[in-house]
């Protein structure tokens, strides 16, 4: 549809509206279902792969190197971030969402580790154990310290951001 309509638009015009036809789509929940199949993250990579070439009118160069040249990152990094930023707001009861019942801090925490080190809940199912706690509660638990102790939300997706490389 961009292809189409837009033949003779500058690439920061089409940046544009792939941020807000395209990707939106893409992200719209994306806490909630976040794939865990390699062959589901490539299916829906692939869409941002094609408009990003799209973009830049360039089908011999990296998807990379096309992404860092349009202030891009992968689909996959920002779902990452969206989950911290969501379990973030849930620590410091941002959200109005019980979850005291799935997220319970470690008892033993190691000396590499955070001070708000989570348990990762024991799953039996592959259903469970690629759901938003478990992944979440893994990825938590790798974040520094002082990504953790971040005072509000504003710095702490600053410091994610610059911790993930997310432009």
């Amino acid at each position: 549809m961009l292809r189409r309509s837009f033949v003779n638009c500058p690439p920061h015009i089409l940046k544009h509206l792939y941020e807000a036809i395209i990707r939106s789509r893409l992200e719209y929940c994306c806490i909630a279902w976040d794939p865990h199949c390699e062959s589901h993250k490539n299916i829906i990579e692939r869409i941002q792969k094609r408009c990003v070439r799209m973009m830049c009118s360039d089908w011999e160069t990296s998807y990379e190197h096309l992404l860092h040249q349009m202030g891009l990152c992968t689909l996959e990094k920002r779902r990452l971030y969206y989950r911290l930023v969501a379990c973030y707001k849930l620590q410091n009861k941002l959200m109005l969402v019980n979850y005291e019942h799935k997220f319970t801090y470690a008892s033993r925490i190691g000396r590499n580790d955070h001070s708000l080190k989570l348990n990762i809940p024991f799953a039996r199912t592959d259903y469970y154990m690629y759901s938003f706690y478990v992944n979440t509660a893994r990825d938590w638990n790798k974040l520094p310290q002082s990504i953790i102790n971040c005072p509000s939300l504003k710095s702490f997706k600053r410091a994610l951001k610059l911790h993930l490389q997310i432009a």
